[in-house]
């Protein structure tokens, strides 16, 4: 019997007939035996220059799910992306300090957002829950295989509907957050894009913790300029509402709808209202979108996927898959990426920026009560406590502990027996000096 590919539950897998799969000439074709024996070495040894990172292309569907059940197996989960267009796919491998943006994001959600969402909701008891990487589709079913991301996080709109039953408002996530610690800025803002458009407008928001010079953990040091890390949150439209694209959600309120309350725009840290966030807002009624009939002047605050692409860019466009003559765009929230942590630059330690989300990156406007809408929705997460993470973990990759000494009898001792004390972190140095503060 010949072998048949596993079906993966961690695959989002849509059947359709519509839309056949391309197919890889037979010359491009890699044998699997080769293509495992690499993806393999990658996962032993890591690459020095990226990682957490590793490309395979020119692979059929069939070939990558016999790698990732493979992995499954050694007890590997990484994350990845597949194109279906290209058959290519992107494998990630995680660190501890790739995931610490993440884990302290679900916690803000938790502590944070959920809460807020809950309190100002017009429509409804809505609850915003995690539901960690899980693969999302993207682009239009092209039957098994279709293209997918795994995000680093997700989270999902939940209500309570008339049997008292929390249910998932919709498939998709409502927000996403990623890290990105080996991909270029280019990279990250095409996977926005992707989350923003290509999930049929499900994904409202997503939070990007951008670090660069990171050290490496195969030899605790990697890049030696100091590591840096910045955060931004990324829409479809400028000021938060989503209105304008006729997006609504199910009524879930009943006659428990809170009194109506008139729009207000939403602004990122320390934006004024008359910032150059006005110079797209004609783009409001497109919902993101305009075509070729606008004008195409850019400044320097925008950016497109025609070169040159400018990484600090707040707005970005491409042109519309299905529609070439229409462009989408993109709006960071804040005037500028937020810095969250910089190694070895002092002064860090007083309050930080905020990050700065809006209710409707969440929710949507009721379907039977559209005009009911939220004043009050700005939804502010200190980054401090995201600074004392980075900053201590990217301590520890510095410092990595030394080995214990042998025994005492067993082998030469060339030195002394007990092992020297480790240096303080960071964190741990503070944490005492405030001791001392509060014991005078």
């Amino acid at each position: 019997m010949a072998w048949e590919p596993p079906v993966l539950v961690y695959i989002h897998q849509v059947m359709s007939l519509h839309h056949p799969q391309p197919q890889i000439p037979p010359e491009k074709q890699h044998p699997f035996p080769e293509l495992m024996e690499s993806v393999l070495k990658w996962v032993d040894q890591g690459v020095p220059r990226c990682p957490d990172r590793f490309h395979l292309r020119d692979i059929t569907f069939e070939d990558f799910e016999r790698v990732l059940d493979r992995l499954h197996n050694l007890g590997r989960k990484p994350r990845y992306d597949w194109d279906s267009k290209t058959h290519t796919a992107v494998l990630r491998m995680p660190s501890l300090l790739h995931e610490t943006p993440g884990l302290w994001f679900v916690q803000q959600v938790e502590r944070v957002v959920s809460p807020k969402v809950t309190d100002v909701s017009v429509c409804g008891t809505p609850l915003v829950v995690a539901g960690g990487p899980v693969d999302t589709q993207v682009g239009p079913s092209t039957g098994k295989g279709g293209s997918t991301v795994v995000p680093d996080q997700s989270f999902f709109l939940i209500q309570i509907d008339t049997d008292g039953e929390q249910v998932y408002v919709q498939d998709a996530p409502r927000m996403i957050f990623e890290t990105s610690a080996s991909e270029s800025r280019r990279h990250i803002i095409e996977k926005v894009f992707k989350y923003l458009y290509d999930t049929d407008y499900g994904v409202h928001a997503v939070i990007i913790c951008d670090m660069q010079n990171v050290p490496s953990q195969v030899n605790g040091h990697g890049s030696r300029r100091p590591f840096k890390a910045e955060i931004a949150v990324w829409v479809r439209d400028e000021f938060g509402l989503l209105a304008s694209k006729h997006l609504f959600d199910e009524c879930y309120g009943g006659d428990k709808h809170t009194g109506y309350q008139a729009n207000s725009m939403v602004h990122g840290a320390n934006e004024g209202s008359d910032g150059d966030s006005e110079s797209n807002s004609g783009n409001q009624e497109s919902g993101g979108d305009d075509s070729d009939s606008t004008s195409t002047d850019m400044n320097s605050t925008q950016s497109s996927y025609e070169p040159p692409f400018e990484p600090d860019a707040r707005t970005h466009y491409r042109r519309a898959p299905e529609d070439p003559q229409r462009k989408q765009w993109i709006y960071c929230r804040s005037p500028t990426w937020i810095p969250v942590y910089e190694e070895n630059v002092a002064g860090q330690e007083g309050p930080q920026s905020e990050l700065i989300l809006d209710v409707y990156d969440i929710l949507r406007p009721c379907a039977q009560f559209p005009g009911h809408l939220i004043t009050n929705r700005t939804i502010s997460i200190p980054l401090d406590s995201l600074r004392d993470r980075l900053k201590s973990v990217v301590w520890k990759i510095r410092n990595p502990p030394r080995p214990r000494p042998a025994p005492f009898g067993l082998f030469p001792v060339t030195s002394s027996p007990h092992p020297h004390p480790q240096p303080s972190s960071p964190v741990e140095q503070s944490d005492r000096l405030a001791k001392k503060q509060r014991v005078l």
